[in-house]
């Protein structure tokens, strides 16, 4: 039982020595791991696995066992000697260069391996020794190397303690202290060992404590490695579930294979079936390591793991080169890039929650809501998931729902079955989901950099127009002084005609034409600086059946029946005539130039009061408006006329805005047009009492446009 204990102790210890040592020398760790502490590990390597073979070879006769058991021993030998050398190299290289993994070559340090130059006597004595006494053989080294390992050690404790008041190390202050704490125990330990134990009935024990000693040190290195970050290093997860299957192994060979071998010869019953039938129950029962098998089986069974693993790596690279492209042109790209990459039958994005009326946008909404809670970032079809959610997903067919949240983006992306159903492992959906935030990121910048051009663009239109402006007023001003003077000369001529005169009848269209002129300039000054229309009062009703009449000639023309219904009455408006008139002209002349060549083609005009407000409406029942057009209607220079101007609605839009009123439009394609004008009504009042009360702010200075 001894010997089994002492088997898969020492197997352990080896398999601990091993793993490490492979994970120092992987490429991406070895840059930071220094020389010494590579041969410490691997002294310690050789002495644990010289050990075990040695204990697993006692009892064998065989000379090739023999000869092994004598190699063992060399091994050893070679082990011991080596392990002071490193520690001391270790004490000293700290103390001078700091915790630096490859510092400047220094052939002086070659000193403190001269120990090992006794090497080849060691192998004399050990091929020539009892292979089963070890301390028997090389009796003629025991004391000079106690001397040599207690003065290494000793100076090395030393130089530990010394090295963590350095500014450099506060942080391992605690660990060097432990570290010279472990370093004494075991220096202590060989020596007692050695020197008195070798003799005593505790013979067997002391040996195997010895030899196990050097892990404390290791343990705190690995210990601290992990907690403190001591070195950032590398694990290799194939490395250590290779060395935890090899350990299972290593502790059934030595403990469980006995017991059933014993078993199996009393009760003459194979056991074998019973022991894999308990292995799968604990697999089956203990969710971690069920988890872990499946992640192994996935990886084993999944055709293209590892193809998934840099398709989605390159998709990150090329991620980064779409940025530059439009909203939807970079949805869609990405879209089909990730639909070719991982092999699925749709992908689909979702950015916006849907309206909740039909049964896919609330299957679409209620995905939508549980991503957006947070508690998960990705949704998996087959998890234990709350049954309205799984039914969602199999209701459009989805096997996996992924988050989309960064600044004002916030959706989701939907990826539909894989070919031959094959899943997608959970280190491979965390590699989507991470593909997946970055998607977000560059689709909010994305939308960032659209706003800003659109806020720059729009801030470059409204100096074009502020310039335009501008002008007219200056053009303005430099015709009416001319026009003045025409007119005056004019009118006196027409002063000194005789009654009978032809030249009298053609002055006075002279001067008609004159006035019509300098009404035109007076209305491009109002519109370079709009006046304090809000002073005055104007009827609606009024206005709208003096435009009537003016353009039922331009209806007639056109074929194009137009009528009303006023109810507002003598209600006012705070407005100018011209003002209100301009709105309602471009409305209505726009309605009936839409509406001509239709069917039946029909204007509506209609007012009523409502909530405070005078409510205007002119309808028609034309091809409507195209939906891209719609969104900019009421930008300057928007227009779906051939011959039109794009200025109309911009001028009724902000002759709305000035009155303190809302416009609103409403149209559907090949169902017509509907301009809904609100403004503030008004108290017909003309004393100048009440002038204060016709500047009051009557509502919102927005207009509505859809």
């Amino acid at each position: 039982m001894i010997e089994q204990i002492q088997l898969l102790l020492l197997g352990f210890a080896a398999i601990f020595d091993l793993v490490l040592l492979l994970i120092l020398l992987e490429r991406v760790n070895a840059s930071q791991v220094a020389i010494w502490l590579k041969l410490l590990i691997a002294g310690t390597l050789a002495a644990h696995a010289a050990s075990f073979f040695q204990v697993w070879l006692y009892g064998f006769e065989s000379s090739a066992a023999m000869i092994l058991g004598r190699g063992c021993m060399f091994v050893m030998s070679g082990g011991l000697l080596l392990l002071p050398s490193a520690m001391l190299h270790a004490a000293i290289r700290l103390n001078h260069t700091g915790a630096v993994a490859h510092p400047r070559v220094d052939r002086r340090y070659l000193i403190l391996y001269a120990p090992l130059l006794s090497l080849p006597f060691a192998a004399m004595l050990a091929f020539h020794g009892n292979v089963f006494d070890f301390i028997g053989s090389f009796e003629p080294m025991k004391w000079p190397y106690i001397i040599w390992l207690a003065t290494a050690n000793l100076v090395a404790i030393f130089l530990f303690l010394r090295v963590r008041k350095q500014p450099d190390f506060p942080h391992l202050n605690s660990f060097y202290v432990w570290h010279s704490f472990s370093l004494f125990a075991m220096t202590l330990l060989a020596i007692g060992y050695f020197s008195i134990g070798y003799d005593s009935w505790l013979r067997s024990s002391l040996r195997l404590i010895t030899i196990l000693s050097p892990l404390a040190p290791l343990f705190l290195f690995v210990w601290y490695s992990i907690r403190t970050r001591l070195l950032s290093l590398v694990m290799e997860r194939t490395l250590v579930y290779g060395a935890l299957f090899f350990g299972l192994l290593l502790f059934h060979r030595a403990t469980i294979s006995p017991m059933i071998e014993s078993a199996q010869s009393r009760s003459k019953v194979d056991l074998v079936l019973v022991e894999l039938a308990l292995i799968l129950g604990v697999v089956l029962v203990w969710k971690p390591l069920r988890t872990r098998v499946r992640e192994s089986l996935r990886y084993l069974l999944s055709r293209n793991v590892f193809q998934v693993r840099d398709a989605t790596r390159q998709l990150s690279v090329e991620l980064s080169q779409m940025g530059t492209q439009p909203t939807l042109e970079l949805i869609e790209s990405f879209r089909v890039a990730v639909k070719n990459a991982i092999a699925v039958q749709f992908v689909q994005i979702e950015l916006d929650t849907p309206a909740q009326d039909s049964l896919r946008q609330r299957d679409i909404s209620c995905l939508q809501q549980m991503l957006s809670s947070g508690a998960t970032s990705v949704i998996v079809r087959g998890w234990k998931l709350d049954p309205m959610i799984r039914e969602s997903m199999e209701r459009l067919d989805a096997m996996w729902a992924f988050r989309l949240r960064f600044g004002s983006v916030d959706g989701m992306v939907l990826l539909g079955p894989r070919d031959r159903c094959d899943r997608l492992a959970d280190e491979q959906l965390a590699a989507l989901s991470l593909l997946f935030e970055q998607f977000a990121v560059t689709l909010n910048n994305r939308l960032l950099d659209e706003q800003r051009l659109h806020a720059e663009r729009k801030a470059m239109q409204q100096e074009k127009l502020s310039v335009l402006g501008l002008l007219a007023g200056s053009l303005a001003h430099e015709l009416r002084n001319p026009l003045s003077s025409i007119r005056t000369i004019a009118s006196l001529i027409l002063e000194e005609s005789s009654e009978d005169s032809h030249a009298k009848k053609d002055v006075a269209v002279i001067l008609a034409e004159i006035d019509r002129l300098m009404q035109t300039t007076q209305r491009l000054l109002e519109f370079a600086r709009p006046a304090d229309q809000l002073r005055q009062t104007v009827e609606p009703d009024r206005v709208v059946e003096r435009l009537l009449h003016i353009l039922g000639h331009l209806a007639k023309q056109l074929h194009v029946a137009i009528d009303a219904s006023l109810a507002a009455g003598d209600a006012c408006v705070h407005s100018t005539d011209a003002a209100l008139s301009e709105i309602l002209f471009n409305l209505i002349r726009n309605a009936i130039e839409a509406s001509q060549g239709v069917p039946n083609a029909r204007v509506h005009i209609q007012s009523r009061i409502a909530d405070g407000c005078i409510v205007l409406v002119v309808s028609d029942n034309g091809p409507g408006i195209d939906p891209a057009v719609q969104q900019f209607l009421f930008q300057p220079f928007v227009t779906s006329k051939q011959m039109g101007t794009g200025l109309g609605l911009y001028v009724a839009s902000e002759r709305v805005r000035e009155l303190r009123g809302k416009l609103h439009c409403e149209s559907v394609a090949g169902h017509g047009t509907i301009f809904t004008i609100a403004l503030p009504e008004a108290e017909c009042r003309s004393s100048l009492r009440d002038l204060e009360y016709a500047s009051t702010d009557f509502g919102s200075d927005q207009r509505e446009v859809t």
